[in-house]
């Protein structure tokens, strides 16, 4: 929360004698040994992240340590409590589980969840979700439909929000909403589109440097080149932000959340220096809020996880509330077919490979694997699965990850231009 700051004027004498005290101060102080300049503004003017050991909390602004109780009663007095997140690093998901216990704990009835991982349009389905009314398999499709990283990362978190009976918003834009910005800009927009959102600020000069530091770092180029493809980029970056910022304005207006404290879940990017989304849900509505980001040593990220990006230095405070964390990744357990998947589709198979076309093509079967076992063979092609019509690899893995170990599920095949049912035993 940033209150608001006011300058009184000096009155003169008290002017005078501050100009009394610098000049003869000399003769009778000792002056303070000199400070290390710190080359940049890294973010934080008091604390060099990197050094911060797993469990501590600061608050920026001061350099201050925090408690984990006093994270929780600073966020008690704030209408919106941003926690961003490394998608992949479970102990940053570790942190926003604690911060919506303690709150749950010291708001009772009191506190909602919002999250990046929703799409608006799927608001219905939570809401039965939210009821006890959805099947749990139904909302890991759900899941799986709107976000691509693994269930398993966010679990303990919508198990406890469900078992508290916390409801939990979409705030995120839809795939088709961000398909058409990437390809025709906010012109791909209807005009109802458009006048939801409101006016949509393309101009944070500190956003757009550090947006384009990650076109250029991740890659983001191979598939628009040049000026043009940075503005899509950019725009779809935007049409996340300002979406998921009036989504959660509607909530916060509406009859159902006037008295709610939201907290919001979204990636680092959405919520770093406040120029995503905390800087437009608070020109919707103008309340009080905090930034708790989760923070990694870079020494402690994976290698294949480090992004190569050269941040720009920017004149901001990164968050109101640095958690120090370690790095690690949940134990998943899933279900195991035993086959070696061609990527993509084949144009030109050899004989022992399937025709291309529908379906994901199985290259080799593990020998004992419940694929084996069930006489699935190198040259198959698996059509569908569970009932799920399956066109790829990746639509046959996206599939798996619904089934559990020890279910049993039909599959059907082709094999040479015949279709076979079987039933596999995971």
């Amino acid at each position: 929360m940033r209150p608001a700051r006011t300058r009184r004027p000096m009155p003169v004498t008290a002017a005078c004698a501050f100009l009394l005290l610098m000049i003869d101060g000399c003769a009778v102080t000792t002056p303070h040994p000199p400070q290390p300049v710190q080359p940049e503004f890294t973010g934080s003017p008091y604390t060099d992240l990197e050094t911060l050991k797993a469990g501590q909390i600061v608050y920026l602004p001061t350099g201050r340590p925090l408690t984990d109780a006093e994270v929780t009663e600073q966020a008690a007095h704030t209408r919106v409590i941003y926690v961003g997140e490394m998608h992949t690093n479970m102990e940053h998901h570790r942190v926003q589980l604690a911060v919506i216990e303690a709150l749950a704990t010291r708001l009772p009835g009191k506190i909602v969840v919002g999250m990046e991982m929703f799409q608006r349009p799927a608001q219905p389905q939570l809401d039965q979700w939210s009821r006890g009314e959805l099947d749990p398999k139904a909302f890991k499709q759900l899941w799986y439909d709107n976000w691509s990283e693994d269930y398993g990362y966010y679990q303990q978190i919508l198990d406890f929000i469900q078992a508290q009976k916390i409801p939990l918003i979409a705030l995120n834009a839809s795939d088709d909403e961000v398909q058409r910005v990437r390809t025709q800009g906010f012109a791909g927009l209807t005009e109802q589109e458009r006048a939801w959102l409101g006016p949509i600020d393309e101009h944070d000069p500190y956003q757009r440097k550090a947006m384009q530091a990650i076109y250029r770092g991740h890659g983001e180029g191979h598939a628009h080149g040049g000026t043009s493809g940075f503005e899509r980029f950019y725009q779809g970056m935007l049409l996340w932000d300002e979406t998921m910022a009036a989504s959660a304005a509607d909530y916060l207006k509406s009859p159902s959340g006037r008295d709610k404290t939201l907290i919001i879940l979204a990636g680092g990017f959405h919520v770093a220096y406040g120029y995503g989304i905390p800087k437009r849900l608070f020109r919707r509505l103008p309340e009080p809020y905090l930034i708790v980001l989760p923070y990694t040593p870079e020494a402690l990220v994976p290698e294949e996880y480090r992004m190569n990006v050269t941040s720009p230095e920017l004149p901001l405070y990164l968050a109101d509330v640095i958690w120090a964390t370690g790095y690690s990744e949940p134990t998943i357990t899933r279900a195991h077919l035993g086959v070696q998947l061609a990527p993509g589709r084949m144009k030109s198979p050899p004989s022992t490979q399937p025709k291309a076309g529908s379906g994901a093509a199985v290259l080799t079967v593990e020998p004992g694997s419940p694929a084996d076992k069930a006489g699935i063979k190198p040259g198959d092609r698996i059509l569908s699965i569970n009932g799920h019509d399956v066109h790829s690899a990746f639509e046959l893995v996206e599939q798996m990850r619904l089934i559990d170990p020890g279910e049993r599920a039909p599959l059907t095949l082709d094999r040479a231009d015949r279709k076979i049912d079987i039933l596999v035993q995971f």
